[in-house]
């Protein structure tokens, strides 16, 4: 099970890192549709990132979990502004990223049992 989510896993990181490096008008108009919206885009894609991770490597622990996913987004912030396509290191950035990454932790760890069982009837 956890080879597919892997491939998902690198797969998604590709994507993301792509999202989060690239330049904020190279995908045309995008709407703004609450004040803060980039903040929860920054929640759900991590934590997203944070569930395909924790399902690809099931026996990991919580201390390492944390600390490659909080130093991947301040590692793309960094980025950010460091590259001249009209971003910037925001903090709050880096916050949103932790906090999406702290709830998927949550979030798998009370998913993780049905996510197996239902897997098991394929593997």
């Amino acid at each position: 099970m956890s080879s597919v989510f892997r491939i998902v896993l690198f797969l998604y990181g590709i994507f993301l890192t792509y999202l989060l490096l690239r330049e904020p008008t190279s995908m045309g108009f995008c709407p703004v549709l609450f004040k803060g919206w980039d903040k929860a885009a920054h929640f759900v894609t991590f934590a997203l990132l944070g569930i395909f991770f924790l399902f690809s490597f099931p026996g990991m622990k919580r201390f390492y979990y944390f600390c490659i996913l909080i130093s991947y987004a301040f590692f793309t912030e960094i980025l950010q502004d460091e590259t001249d396509n009209g971003r910037s290191l925001e903090f709050l950035d880096v916050v949103a990223d932790s906090l999406g990454v702290t709830s998927a932790y949550f979030v798998h760890s009370k998913m993780e049992p049905l996510i197996a069982k239902i897997f098991s009837r394929f593997y």
